[in-house]
């Protein structure tokens, strides 16, 4: 509980106010409630003329409905607020952990915490602080009324029913703060699951697997059918204690206010039957708390995750522009699960053209990893222009080293807007350009609404075959400024003359430093050559000139 508050109370400082005044609205409401039911009873039992009561019934009714809409107004305003504010922190503090905590993070998982977790901490900011304040200060106010109208014997059992059905409320709640989690959990096992189902389901239909699949949605449904059906009985043994501990509160409170009078009586009935209100609201706040600490839980450990690579306390002064790069001597054992080992300095001269061989899991892509910086190498490092990659800020390594991967991954967005995704000012010119220089010019050209054409999401889309898309992937690196640039098997998906006219661009770049990653056994390569052995040994091949 202190962790969670520790996280959601500091981003209430600047709403305090307001959420005061929601809180005052909320009391007036409930208070208005008791007032004009105990006006009724108290003007039927003393007879008289009509018409004043009434007029002061529908004064109370007017208030009460300002009152309300004015507290749910500030309520969420400020809940709105606050979740807009979060899901921003929460985005921040994964960018410092990206991408490798996409290697060993769970998609769908992190899919539940920054949507569904977040959007479940609104019931602490529009449903909990004010409503449990309220819980404690209206029935204070209705036990001093019913004090004032019928004595302190009365007031005292109702106080005390008050206390024992708040305390019924918040100990047999509809589930502990264990059960809360496994909750929790569940549901992002099955955010998990559809999300891989969605990502799979080509291999999934080829395999004749979606069937299988299938029925393990329904395993994870039905495991948290049951998780909810533990909550639902605890619940309604919950929602019963509180409603006998009312109603013998109630009964109990009149009886002792009988030998008062038929007014005390009243007054006592009234105040009874509406100042439970508040043990009634605690009964929604404990169940939403332990949602609200479970979710805070699951927030917390993304906003409290360490960086992927640390950053460094004084950036490099002079961002590297030639290119140029030492890999080692280094070791990561770590990286990805692979290890790859660099026992003597690789020197890669500005603007080499570099291809990396090596046979599959040996660590080629993990040793693109170490030059984008996704990882930091156990001992030793990597140097471009002579500086220290660890001396460069998470966005001065982006502005160096361009990545294509294998796998390229298109929004759900226009062509234009997939590649400004590298270079958000590319004027039209420029995304043509380099679409021309993949081979995709003459085919983006063709379509009805060009580079206006919409993709669909994902790895490739549906508009474009795997191997448009790497190409695609490519043309985006191409409008960077990058001067390092990365190709992980972007070729993989294209016949023999795509692939050779590609990379004969690539090899073209006269202002890159490219390292090249293919396992084509037809590709032709000219410049030096870097091997990666079976025990992750990095050493030359054919060594630059």
């Amino acid at each position: 509980m202190r962790r969670t508050l520790h996280l959601l109370l500091p981003m209430t400082r600047g709403f305090r106010w307001t959420l005061a005044g929601s809180l005052l609205l909320r009391v007036v409401t409930q208070l208005t409630a008791v007032a004009a039911l105990v006006t009724g009873v108290l003007a039927v039992l003393a007879g008289g003329p009509i018409t004043p009561v009434v007029l002061a019934l529908l004064g109370l009714a007017l208030l009460k409905g300002l009152t309300r809409y004015g507290e749910q107004y500030l309520g969420h305003r400020v809940a709105f607020i606050l979740l807009a504010r979060l899901r921003v922190r929460v985005f921040a503090a994964l960018l410092p952990q990206a991408p490798a905590i996409a290697e060993t993070g769970r998609s769908g998982d992190l899919l539940a915490r920054t949507g569904r977790d977040v959007d479940a901490l609104e019931v602490f900011f529009a449903h909990t602080i004010v409503p449990a304040i309220a819980a404690v200060l209206t029935p204070v106010a209705l036990v001093w009324g019913a004090a004032v109208l019928a004595g302190p014997a009365p007031a005292a059992v109702l106080a005390a029913g008050l206390l024992v059905a708040v305390l019924a409320a918040l100990l047999g709640g509809g589930g502990d703060g264990a059960l809360a989690a496994r909750r929790a959990r569940q549901g992002a096992a099955m955010s998990q699951f559809a999300a891989e189902t969605v990502h799979a389901r080509d291999d999934l239909l080829g395999l004749g697997a979606l069937p299988r699949r299938t029925r393990g949605w329904g395993d994870l449904v039905d495991k948290a059918g049951a998780l909810d059906a533990v909550a639902d009985r605890r619940a309604t043994v919950r929602d019963t204690l509180v409603t006998v501990v009312h109603l013998a509160t109630v009964v109990l409170a009149a009886l002792v206010a009988a030998p008062a009078g038929a007014a005390a009586v009243a007054a006592v009935l009234a105040i009874g039957v509406a100042g439970f209100a508040g043990p009634v609201s605690v009964v929604g706040f404990a169940d939403h708390w332990r949602e609200v600490v479970a979710a805070a839980d699951r927030i917390d450990q993304v906003l409290s995750g360490p960086p992927a690579v640390p950053a460094p306390s004084r950036p490099a002064a002079v961002l590297p522009r030639r290119g140029a790069l030492v890999i080692g001597p280094l070791e990561a054992t770590r990286a990805a699960g692979r290890g790859v080992r660099v026992p003597q300095p690789l020197r890669v001269p500005a603007g080499a053209k570099v291809r990396i061989t090596g046979s599959s899991g040996s660590g080629k892509s993990t040793l693109l990893d170490l030059i984008a910086r996704v990882h930091d190498p156990d001992t030793g490092g990597i140097t471009i222009d002579g500086v220290p990659l660890t001396a460069l800020s998470r966005e001065q390594v982006v502005a160096t080293v361009a990545v294509v991967d294998q796998h390229t991954f298109l929004f759900d967005d226009t062509i234009a807007a997939n590649l400004r995704v590298a270079a958000p000012a590319a004027t039209e010119e420029a995304l043509e350009g380099v679409l021309a220089a993949v081979g995709l010019g003459v085919l983006v050209a063709g379509l009805p609404r060009g580079l206006e054409t919409r993709l669909g999401g994902g790895r490739g889309a549906r508009r474009l075959s795997g191997g448009q898309a790497q190409r695609l992937g490519l043309a985006r690196a191409l409008l960077t400024s990058a001067p390092v640039l990365l190709v992980d098997e972007a070729t993989s998906q294209l016949d023999r003359d795509t692939a050779g006219r590609v990379r004969r661009l690539v090899l073209g770049l006269a202002d890159r430093t490219v390292l090249w990653v293919s396992h084509r056994e037809d590709e032709e390569w000219p410049g030096p050559v870097l091997h990666v052995s079976e025990d992750g040994a990095v050493s030359w091949a054919r060594a630059p000139r």
